[in-house]
Parts: structure tokens; C-alpha cells; sequence
């Protein structure tokens, strides 16, 4: 983490982020980011740490600094910096939720980009949503700080656990054995009624949800097979409805029973819309763990990563993954324009190999296994 001084006003880091000049602590490569829209700038990095110490912790949750001073002062508050997408975000509500069941009386907030938030909204163990990055002077009002810069994107534990042991291990805290691992979401009255009124269900049909794209293309499957299971999926009379960020998906020719919910739809809508689907259909992104947190069936397409350190604790989620491929998982995370390692074999063709691997036919298959409530075992 480091020390951001910005003497100029940032309006374009990211949707409805306004960064106003002062001092901010920032992760390292956001910062220089900063600098550079900022026209100019001071980082230096953050020596001082306030760990929370939830292994020597009794009832009462205790902090202390880093380099140790041997002062130990009592935990009232703690403030959690995580930047990551919708799902990374996800995927950190069994840690808040274990921490928040065990010190009830701590004030837990949550510091991320703005836009992100959306995925941990109306959630009952945090207190509080902070923008990322988070001013000087509303950090220091907190007793403890976790920053998890690199907790999972340069973490060698990220290869092997899952990623809420990997937090667990990464800030100290052990979770019990039979502890919750799932996460979590909660979808308002005020999105289920919209739901209701903008997609009522059609009678006699089932009901699958399509996420068609991640945010990088090495996680994201073949469109051109992704159609293939679309057009199957609409002739055994599901209705199919593609989900997406405004302006990600093209429309295709229409077809009866195909919807395309992307421009006028925000992301909590269309993860209400999720709530009522039979299946869903996504790559290794923020819907599937939507989807595993409300517990609907899920196909989950795996490629870059292992599926067992993004949802082997879904017990609603059936992963699948192309097998015989030497680079399979690569660990690739897409960063900017650099969808795709350098080593990759088919990152000329513009999609990950293992991915295009499942043949349509085979997905279609366990779609239609899992909404009948198919037992799988992972």
C-alpha cells in the first residue's frame, strides 16, 4: 500500500468515482494511475500498519502496529480495502460475515470502487461502504486496517485454496471446522418486483440465464459455441436470456423465447433476474458466484483458473473445464489489454482452447441434468 498526495481533481478512474485532491491510501499500480490522470503527484509507500489480531483475540477483538511497538489497543472498528471486480468482491462475504458472527460489536466497513459495490450491497454484517481509494483522514479513524492488495493476484496460496481459505490465511484469521463458506448476496423486494414486471415467466417454459462474457477473454467461451447452446436450449423450449454490462452484447437476429438484458438493466437487476432462473450459464466471473450465493443451478465454464478456488464451496454450481491441455490452469489475470499470457496457444484465435474444448452439446446436457436437480458429484 502506499501514500497518495494528488493535487488535482480525478473524474475519469472509473464510473461515478470522483477523486477530489488530498491524500488517499491506494494500492500501488492504482496510485501511479492516479498520478498520471492527476497530471502529478507524491506516493511513497505505507509503513505504518494496524493489524487486527484475530488469532490472539478472545471476546474482545484486539489490534496492534506493525513494526510491532508491543502496544496492544482494543479493536472497535476495522476497515477492509479490496479493489477486484464484482465477483472478487463476492467471494470476500464469507470472511466479513465469519468476522462480523464472531465480533458482533465491530464496526466492519468495506472501502472498494464505487461501481463494484453493487454485489455487496444490503448486506447485514457490513456496516459500512467506503470509495476506494479512501482518503487519509477516514482511514485513520479506523482501529484496524486489512489491505488486500495482492491478497489473491500475486498470492502462490491463490494456485492451491480457494479463495476465502486464501484470505482467511492471508490476514490471520482461521475459520472453524463446519464454518459457512458460502457467500453471500441479497436481492431487495424492490428487484423482484422488477423482475416480475419486466419479465414475466412464460408458461410451460424453463428459464436459463446466459453471463456471456468475463472480463477477460481468456475466461470468457467461444461466442459462436455459446450460439450453439442458444439455439438448443430455445428448441427444447427454455426461454434464454443474455446478460451483460451496457454495450457488451451485439443483438442477434431475434428469436422467440430470447431476451437481452444488458443496457437496460443495472447489475443488481440482472442479478434478480438470476433469483428466478432454472440454470445458469456463465464463465469464471462475478455471475457465477452470484448464482452460487442464491443457490440456483449454475454451469460454470472454467478455463484460466482451477474451479476449486473460485466455487468448490457452491454446492449449487457444476463446473466444467476442456481436459488434455499442458497449460491448463494458466493463472492468467487479464490486466488491461493483455487478455491472454504470451505463452498461450491460441491467444491469435482470440479465445482460451481449454474453454473452447466443451463441446456446446455437453453443456446443453448439464443444464438440463442440474435444473432437474441432478445430484453431480465435483
Amino acid at each position: 500500500m502506499h501514500i497518495l498526495k494528488i493535487d488535482s481533481r480525478i473524474d475519469q478512474i472509473a464510473q461515478d468515482n470522483v477523486i477530489e485532491p488530498g491524500t488517499y491510501y491506494c494500492e500501488d499500480t492504482l496510485a501511479a494511475q492516479m498520478m498520471y490522470l492527476a497530471g502529478g503527484g507524491q506516493m511513497e509507500p505505507l509503513r505504518e500498519k494496524r493489524v487486527p489480531d484475530f488469532a490472539g483475540s478472545g471476546a474482545q477483538l484486539m489490534w496492534r502496529n506493525e513494526p510491532d511497538t508491543g502496544d496492544v489497543n482494543v479493536c472497535d472498528s476495522i476497515l477492509i480495502g479490496r479493489t477486484g471486480g464484482l465477483g472478487d468482491l463476492t467471494l470476500l462475504t464469507p470472511v466479513l460475515r465469519e468476522i462480523k458472527r464472531r465480533w458482533p460489536a465491530v464496526k466492519l466497513a468495506v472501502a472498494s470502487i464505487r461501481e463494484l459495490q453493487q454485489s455487496i450491497q444490503n448486506l447485514p454484517f457490513i456496516d459500512e461502504l467506503l470509495q476506494y481509494p479512501v482518503s487519509k483522514e477516514t482511514a485513520d479513524t479506523y482501529d484496524g486496517w486489512i489491505w488486500l492488495e495482492n491478497a489473491i493476484e500475486k498470492n502462490e496460496d491463490a494456485k492451491t485454496l480457494h479463495s476465502v481459505d486464501c484470505i482467511t490465511k492471508f490476514i490471520g484469521l482461521d475459520l472453524p471446522e463446519g464454518t459457512d463458506k458460502r457467500q453471500a448476496y441479497v436481492v431487495t423486494e424492490e428487484e423482484r418486483n422488477w423482475v416480475k414486471f419486466s419479465y414475466p415467466r412464460i408458461p410451460g417454459y424453463r428459464r436459463l440465464c446466459i453471463q456471456t462474457n468475463a472480463s477477460g477473454r481468456c475466461r470468457t467461451y467461444p461466442m459462436p459455441k455459446t450460439g450453439q447452446v442458444i439455439a438448443a436450449m430455445l428448441a427444447k423450449k427454455w426461454e434464454v436470456f443474455l446478460l451483460g454490462a451496457p454495450g457488451e452484447i451485439k443483438v442477434p437476429e431475434p428469436r422467440p423465447g430470447l431476451r437481452i438484458v444488458s443496457d437496460d438493466a443495472t447489475f443488481r437487476q440482472r442479478a434478480a433476474l438470476i433469483e428466478t432462473a432454472d440454470c445458469v450459464l456463465a464463465p469464471d466471473s462475478s455471475l457465477t458466484h452470484i448464482a452460487g450465493a442464491l443457490e440456483v443451478p449454475c454451469v460454470a465454464l472454467y478455463g484460466a483458473f482451477p474451479w476449486e478456488v473460485r466455487t468448490k464451496y457452491n454446492p449449487t454450481t457444476l463446473p466444467l473445464t476442456g481436459v488434455g491441455f499442458s497449460c491448463n490452469p494458466c493463472f492468467h489475470h487479464a490486466h488491461m489489454n493483455k487478455h491472454f499470457p504470451d505463452n498461450c496457444p491460441t491467444k491469435a484465435k482470440g479465445y482460451c482452447g481449454v474453454l473452447d474444448a466443451i463441446a456446446p452439446e455437453y453443456i446443453v446436457k448439464k443444464i438440463e441434468e442440474i435444473a432437474l436437480g441432478a445430484e453431480f458429484k465435483k
